[in-house]
């Protein structure tokens, strides 16, 4: 439960929510683990289910998407329709919008002055990730970090590009990273002024340039960092641990980039990362340093109720940091 650990450990509690957005919510809802943070969370996180009718009304989208007549277009890997839920959401509430593959590091409400999508990264082939998408080496954009407000006039034209253009193929970035460029490059050529783009190493700091790179995640951790030892030994000032750690809060998220399947090095800097958090945590539950009912590993969803900005997510993993309507 990493990512909804390191919401509640990073995000101001009282006025952030962590909303859940899933097809699937009475299923999540049953899961031991949800039902334990709804039970010691509940003002903080709520699990909701995506109803498309719903949140397509009033957009060109309405009727393409889901429902009646819609020609629901979902696939595999939640990409095409992760991709649609998002901006949806955001159109609908307003707010900051995180994938769950994500590990936050500080509070993103300052982020929320401006709307703004997150750089993908600018290496091309010399990407750390190009294997991952070797016949399209260039993802100027991303959405996995996104902020936008309720009924933004730049997802306004963002749903005419959708809706005027032809259908995406499944697990394509069409209504995605493609769909951000376009849009970025169509503002321009208009002389209006875009969205933000945040730089990609503030929310994916393992994809800086190498010298400043943050390590794998999930490999032991190295021998230097920074130009330093890691434990220090034969240094004068800052270990490269120590130096790592403090770097930890000039960025915003740590992204694990759908890496489920690998588990963090027992002892590593992100376990060190997430044993403080756990602290922090059990001691927001009123315990002495506990773990506040948190496990040594897992991870889950978010989006905000009563407060002024919430944060959310979406089944397949996504999470948001919101606004009520009217208040920046």
């Amino acid at each position: 439960m990493a990512t909804v650990l390191a919401f509640l450990a990073t995000q101001p509690l009282s006025h952030s929510k962590l909303i859940v957005w899933t097809n699937g919510a009475d299923r999540v809802k049953r899961s031991e683990h949800i039902k334990t943070l709804l039970s010691r969370w509940g003002n903080n996180i709520e699990v909701r289910q995506v109803d498309m009718p719903a949140l397509t009304r009033g957009t060109e989208l309405e009727g393409i998407l889901g429902g009646s007549g819609g020609t629901g277009l979902f696939d595999e890997r939640a990409w095409v329709d992760g991709d649609a839920v998002r901006l949806l959401v955001l159109w609908q509430f307003g707010g900051v919008w995180m994938d769950m593959d994500q590990i936050l590091t500080r509070d993103l409400h300052p982020l929320a002055e401006s709307e703004f999508v997150m750089q993908w990264d600018c290496f091309g082939e010399s990407s750390p990730f190009h294997d991952y998408h070797p016949d399209q080496p260039f993802f100027i954009l991303n959405g996995a970090l996104m902020h936008f407000r309720r009924h933004s006039s730049y997802l306004c034209e963002a749903f005419h590009i959708m809706a005027s253009s032809p259908l995406p193929r499944p697990n394509s970035f069409t209504w995605g990273s493609h769909l951000y460029s376009r849009l970025h490059r169509r503002l321009l050529a208009a002389r209006i002024t875009p969205f933000t783009v945040l730089p990609w190493c503030f929310a994916d700091p393992r994809n800086c340039d190498h010298e400043v790179a943050f390590p794998d995640p999930f490999e032991a951790d190295p021998a230097a960092w920074g130009g330093r030892a890691w434990d220090g030994k034969g240094e004068i000032g800052k270990s490269g641990k120590e130096m790592l750690e403090e770097r930890l809060g000039h960025v915003w998220t740590v992204h694990l980039h759908n890496q489920w399947g690998k588990a963090f090095p027992p002892g590593g800097w992100v376990e060190g990362m997430l044993d403080r958090y756990r602290r922090k945590v059990g001691l927001l539950t009123g315990g002495a340093g506990g773990s506040g009912g948190f496990e040594p590993d897992g991870g889950e969803p978010v989006q905000d109720a009563s407060g002024r900005k919430r944060v959310e997510e979406e089944e397949e993993g996504e999470v948001v940091l919101e606004e009520e309507e009217g208040v920046i």
